[in-house]
């Protein structure tokens, strides 16, 4: 999947751009900041253009009086202005014609519209102190296009004598005569023209992120794993002598399934196979892959027309050959850009559902628009959005001498597809670096195929697809610690829960539609922390229960527990892929309850009705015996196994562990209550009482650390109705004693008014728009549209799709909470619209 982003980079680079003009003295009023241009400075004679023909688009400038806002950006929308990139300051790079450019300058808000100048197209280095094209003789530039389709080049590109090097999406490098620069600043499908940078080399630095080397400290490389790849070929196709050294002794099959050879002239899959299991043998060691022990089954898929047309009408056909040959993990870096359970995804659950395969997908690289300034969620494609498999997005790599884009590894790529799935499930489930990876290259494969070339045997890609083989190299090296450790070899929901358990939030909090449920992290899953599982060994049916005790030591410690079962395959038809439903609801020693997946505040008793995998994470947890319960809420298709995962202190204390006593006094249980009322409480320990804490509704409102204990609570903040009071006591070893609960009937007078906002934004057919709005009376929810070109969706707070509509939408809300809208659209053009919504509110 790495290959859409490919093809963006060229874009990404331009936009760089964009945020590096402050050099540029001498600017227009406003201050535009665009590299080539200087306020009244003349520009050379061949780098002018006055005007654009009647009725042919163009690039222009559009320079506006302030600070942008929707109206200023939808007015030029309406006047037929192509917003391509935003200029500083106040300014848009745009595409228009004469025609479009005259309405759009006589807006209020527009101070000028100026002809984007083939000067500007030139990098300054370019240039001498004239603003002339140094005569520098034969070059290699980077060229970018207004359009996503750099052929349009290529006649000029064969005019010019010049040599094309590399070329993505947008972007092209070349080598040509620096006399032949100006023809091509000329040309309106030309953005922007610079000298083409070389990267500097390094070696591998992803498995560091990942902690993958501290499972190799202590011997574990993959030994005894086979690994099935699916993708475009390996190397020259033949185990032979010939391969690639890095895999040479551990290939155990090779499929050509798409063509008559498995060789791979892309390099997409010998780069993918080397980041699971190459074991750096042409780098004496260096550039490896995350599990370099492991054996390889590859599958190439690869059809003579480019495509995947080697892949079978029914997946279950490709798991089975990878699975007769020894694999019992298998990696996927491709798909459709399809949000949606389809028959693929339903292909891959009944495979796991009816075998214990490890299977991994790539979530996607469509995570941004075609701008890169949008993030694009609810984008995650197909067989990805599947249930029984590890879905994985990128986060980036820490290599800022390549690119930005590699600078931050607690960042998520800009391209990595983002969650939910359209049925509202958790994916990405987790990420991994996937920028500027070292990898594996084909011996038959262009320098055109790379991100950026190493040398003969390795070079740099991007994506999800290479995020997707780190991981599934960390799976192979920790199936590997699990069966010598554990003497166990785990399920495919054990693994995908050990995963999970052990993965590093990179800020976003979690569940997150960004990384999911975080970064891969062997040694927070295996290592660092002591950990208790529960795998498959009990199945449920509906009504059932089963129970497990753990004794938490230490409260420095998180507790992690973290339920995965592999669901019967869903149906197509179907608007959720769910089928058993099961919870895990987890009780600690002083009776605070959690449920799974719910990380609110308070924490209520809203089961999580659509995902396979539901965790309870708790920061500071108390001391003493939790009870961890899976509930078979309903299991159509039973008994359903399932995995549990516990990460804890659960060492021996050698200090105290007696809890204190603890006795709510006052406000009596039953009370009817309004405005502020005082809570008190009693409180005792062997030793000293820290302090006392106040809960309403499980959620802390008050702290006093002097007996007697009492706090003040306004009953405004909470709706009116039956809430619960509990107090808990604090001693200095960290130990909880919690009171008995009662229940108060708030009643303070309310209204409830309605309240109106109002969206302005455009669409088009692949894009989707998604707003909230917070209800917090009951009534009625209109939302209406000033164009019947778009459809409304309705969400309730569970993330159901209570109304659908075009032009207008009338929605009784019997539940508060918050509502999310969506609008789509099957229009190829921009739809520009604004939606109203009123709904009610507690004044």
């Amino acid at each position: 999947m790495s290959r859409k982003f490919r093809r963006n980079l060229g874009l990404l680079l331009v936009l760089s751009m964009a945020f590096m003009l402050f050099s540029i003295t001498s600017l227009a009023s406003n201050d535009l900041r665009l590299k080539g241009f200087a306020k009244d400075n003349k520009l050379p004679y061949g780098l002018i253009k006055k005007a654009y023909q009647s009725g042919v688009e163009g690039p222009y400038i559009i320079i506006c009086n302030g600070p942008i806002d929707p109206e200023m950006k939808s007015g030029m929308y309406q006047e037929g202005a192509n917003l391509v990139e935003y200029i500083p300051e106040f300014s848009f790079l745009a595409l228009m014609t004469p025609e479009e450019a005259k309405n759009v300058e006589a807006l209020s808000f527009v101070e000028d519209v100026m002809i984007y100048q083939p000067a500007y197209k030139v990098n300054p280095s370019l240039k001498d102190e004239f603003g002339n094209i140094k005569n520098d003789g034969e070059v290699t530039v980077r060229i970018m296009t207004f359009g996503d389709d750099t052929t349009v080049l290529d006649n000029e590109i064969i005019n010019a004598h010049g040599k094309k090097v590399a070329n993505g999406k947008g972007k092209v490098v070349v080598t040509m005569h620096s006399n032949q620069l100006e023809k091509f600043a000329n040309l309106n499908s030309v953005k922007y023209i610079e000298i083409h940078k070389e990267y500097k080399l390094f070696n591998d630095v992803a498995k560091g992120y990942m902690d993958v080397d501290d499972l190799w400290n202590l011997g574990y490389e993959g030994s005894g794993q086979v690994v099935g790849v699916c993708d475009t070929g390996l190397d020259t196709g033949v185990n032979n002598s010939g391969m690639h050294l890095d895999f040479q002794g551990r290939i155990d099959a090779i499929y050509a399934l798409g063509r008559s050879t498995a060789d791979d002239p892309h390099g997409h899959g010998t780069h993918v196979a080397g980041s699971v299991l190459g074991d750096g043998a042409r780098s004496n060691g260096q550039i490896k892959g995350m599990a370099p022990a492991a054996h390889l089954v590859f599958q190439s898929v690869l059809d003579s027309r480019g495509g995947l047309g080697g892949l079978p009408n029914d997946l279950n056909t490709l798991f089975a050959e990878s699975w007769n040959a020894g694999a019992r993990i298998h990696t996927n870096s491709w798909g459709a850009s399809v949000n949606d359970y389809d028959v693929d995804a339903q292909n891959l659950d009944e495979y796991v559902w009816n075998n214990d395969m490890i299977v991994l997908f790539a979530a996607g690289n469509d995570g941004t628009d075609d701008t890169w300034t949008q993030i694009l969620y609810d984008s995650i494609g197909t067989p990805g959005t599947a249930k029984n498999c590890i879905t994985v997005g990128a986060s980036e790599n820490y290599r800022p001498s390549l690119h930005s884009i590699s600078d931050n590894p607690n960042e998520i790529a800009i391209f990595s597809s983002r969650g939910w799935t359209e049925d509202g499930r958790i994916k990405p489930d987790i990420v991994a670096p996937g920028t500027f990876i070292l990898s594996t290259r084909s011996t038959l494969a262009a320098d055109t195929s790379f991100w950026a070339n190493y040398d003969t045997y390795y070079a740099y890609m991007g994506g999800t697809s290479m995020a997707t083989p780190l991981t599934a190299g960390a799976v192979a090296t920790a199936r590997e610690f699990m069966q010598t450790e554990w003497n166990h070899t785990p399920s495919p929901a054990m693994m995908k829960a050990a995963i999970i358990n052990g993965a590093t939030d990179m800020g976003f909090g979690v569940p997150s539609r960004d990384q999911g449920w975080g970064r891969v992290s062997l040694i927070d899953s295996l290592v660092s922390k002591e950990y208790q599982y529960e795998d498959e060994n009990y199945s449920l049916n509906t009504g059932q229960s089963q129970n497990f005790n753990y004794t938490i030591q230490s409260g420095n410690t998180p507790l992690r527990v973290t339920l995965v079962w592999t669901d019967y395959p869903g149906s197509t038809t179907a608007s959720k892929a769910l089928v058993n439903d099961l919870d895990v609801k987890v009780t600690s020693p002083s009776g605070t309850v959690y449920y799974g997946n719910d990380f609110t505040s308070p924490y209520n008793t809203a089961y999580d009705r659509l995902n396979n995998v539901e965790n309870v994470w708790i920061s500071n947890p108390e001391l003493g015996n939790y009870t961890v319960e899976v509930i078979a809420y309903n299991v159509p298709n039973g008994p359903q196994p399932f995995a549990v995962f516990v990460s804890a202190d659960f060492g021996t204390s050698s200090g105290d562990i007696t809890p204190p006593t603890c006795s709510l006094t006052a406000p009596s249980n039953g009370a009817t209550v309004i405005d502020t009322i005082t809570l008190s409480a009693t409180a005792s320990d062997n030793e000293t009482v820290n302090r006392v804490e106040f809960y309403v509704d499980g959620a802390k409102v008050a702290t006093d650390t002097t007996s007697p204990y009492s706090a003040s609570w306004d009953t405004t903040t909470v709706s009116n109705g039956s809430h619960s009071i509990q107090a808990k006591a604090f001693d200095a070893n960290g130990n909880v004693g919690s009171s008995n609960t009662i229940t108060v009937t708030v009643d303070n007078p309310v209204s409830i008014v309605n309240t109106t906002d109002t969206f302005s934004d455009n669409v088009r057919s692949g894009q989707l728009d998604e707003f909230t709005i917070n209800v917090t009376g009951t009534g009625t929810i209109d939302l209406s549209m000033n164009t019947s070109s778009c459809t409304i969706k309705l969400y309730n707070p569970a993330g159901t799709n209570v109304a659908t509509g075009t032009s207008s939408i009338t929605y009784n809300a019997t539940v508060t909470g918050n509502y999310k809208i969506t609008v789509t659209t099957t229009s190829r053009k921009k739809i520009y619209y604004t939606l109203t919504a009123t709904y009610p509110v507690i004044q």
